[in-house]
């Protein structure tokens, strides 16, 4: 498992193309500080939080999915790797560690870059004290859980199909049918709007809208566990059963 890892970050690493995608978030957050040059830094964090999973994020969370997992289909890496005699689980535990830890850098870039860039121009906002420091840091951890989770999906779809184009796809029909099914559930209470609140695409504005108890927490924490689990166990019945050549 150690070496897979290893191998993983190290292919992450030499990739030109996922530095390449990392300068997305940063051009977005120099370009939100512009466009919104009097927020304060808590104004510009809670914004940027609560509007990048409906811009660029789950766009490039496709991709980065089609760079870390089907392009090592296509150029036969997988096929290698199984030929050596590792062991299929532990194929995708390490491309998951690696994917995952791509989306959580991916997703922090922006709203940190932004939240510094008010913050030096125009101040915090707030008086920076121990209980909102130890709130900030659990809502932070919470939605890089939310992400990882949302991002799941990815890991399912480019196992199973080896596809990229269909990877992006599914990624620009997430993105739209996100705008769609947050805005109904605004407007009208349904049984479609019921089980889209129980899915991890509703969850960041769960977290940023409602009051930090016991009980949202732990509501976020068994959907997004719940949902990286079955995740993880579809994408090893399939890729088990799969003839990799």
């Amino acid at each position: 498992m150690y070496n897979l890892l290893k191998s993983d970050f190290y292919k992450l690493k030499s990739m030109k193309a996922f530095y390449i995608l990392l300068l997305f978030p940063v051009i977005q957050a120099v370009g939100f500080s512009y466009f919104v040059p009097h927020a304060t830094g808590n104004q510009t964090l809670n914004n940027s939080l609560s509007s990048q999973e409906f811009m660029v994020l789950f766009l490039l969370m496709g991709v980065f999915a089609s760079i870390i997992i089907t392009n090592d289909f296509h150029t036969g890496g997988i096929r290698s790797l199984i030929s050596f005699g590792h062991n299929r689980m532990k194929i995708i535990y390490s491309k998951s560690v690696v994917y995952y830890f791509s989306i959580i850098l991916l997703s922090l870039l922006f709203p940190i870059i932004s939240t510094i860039i008010n913050t030096s121009k125009n101040g915090f906002g707030l008086i920076v004290e121990g209980d909102l420091i130890t709130a900030f840091f659990v809502r932070l951890l919470l939605l890089m859980l939310i992400y990882i989770a949302e991002s799941s999906i990815f890991l399912v779809i480019a196992f199973i199909t080896r596809n990229s184009n269909m990877v992006i796809t599914t990624a620009g029909v997430i993105v739209v049918m996100n705008l769609i099914l947050n805005m109904y559930v605004r407007k009208k209470q349904s049984l479609i709007g019921d089980i889209y609140k129980t899915t991890p695409y509703y969850q960041t504005t769960h977290l940023l809208n409602d009051p930090m108890t016991l009980e949202v927490i732990g509501s976020i924490l068994l959907i997004c566990v719940l949902t990286i689990m079955l995740c993880i166990i579809v994408t090893g019945f399939a890729f088990n059963r799969m003839d990799v050549k």
